[in-house]
């Protein structure tokens, strides 16, 4: 198990704070111990594998999903080749969920879009309305993918550790989001959508959905 290089300021402050209460008055090391507790949960980095496969689109993060709605248009207005309709999967991550966000399919990085906003529940009708963002597209042969990343009520700051122009592999990590919040993966409509909604979801490993298969990669088909 990794620490997350956002984890290591957290820890080193923490546990500065549980050392000197060690020293002092032991009895007070009791709260910033469990504090340092949930920073190593919280900022955990488990090495993942990803699934090997034709049109495999993972999840870009861990948790749970909460909506798959259909007839969305994308996050970033006017990126090339995007369609005309998206389908939305919505994932929430709780305080105790790894934050790290994920590549949901082989590709090249298109257009990032950052919207400063509130920060509302992200479960929440307001928080997906109003909440702060940041979209990244994947452009494949599959056209373009968006990850977006939400804030919540906890979250206070999303990075993004992808470039435009960068190319990225099935399950990457593309960024992070510190405390709870929302990851939603656009595909283009008419992809199969297959996740179970009452097994939790694991970033770069669990599979959202499948590209239609084809044998001839050079007329369309699949090639990542």
């Amino acid at each position: 198990m990794r620490l997350h290089a956002e984890g290591v300021k957290f820890l080193i402050a923490t546990s500065l704070v549980v050392l000197t209460c060690l020293l002092s008055y032991p009895w007070l090391a009791v709260v910033p111990g469990a504090f340092l507790v949930l920073v190593l949960i919280f900022f955990r980095n488990p090495i993942r594998v990803s699934p090997d496969g034709l049109g495999i689109i993972v999840a870009p993060a861990d948790g749970r999903l909460i909506e798959v709605v259909e007839n969305e248009l994308p996050p970033i207005p006017a990126a090339p080749d995007n369609g005309d309709r998206y389908t939305r999967i919505s994932i929430f991550l709780s305080l105790l969920n790894v934050h790290v966000t994920r590549a949901a399919f082989t590709g090249v990085i298109g257009k990032i879009l950052y919207k400063p906003g509130k920060f509302f529940h992200a479960a929440t009708r307001r928080g997906i309305e109003q909440n702060e963002t940041n979209s990244i597209e994947i452009i494949s042969n599959l056209g373009s993918i968006f990850v977006v990343q939400s804030t919540g009520a906890l979250a206070r700051r999303i990075i993004c550790s992808v470039a435009t122009g960068q190319s990225v592999t099935l399950g990457q990590e593309i960024g992070f989001i510190r405390f709870g919040s929302r990851v939603d993966l656009y595909v283009p409509a008419g992809l199969e959508v297959s996740v179970d909604p009452a097994l939790p979801i694991v970033g770069g490993v669990t599979i959202l959905c499948r590209a239609p298969p084809s044998a001839d990669p050079d007329k369309g088909g699949i090639v990542a």
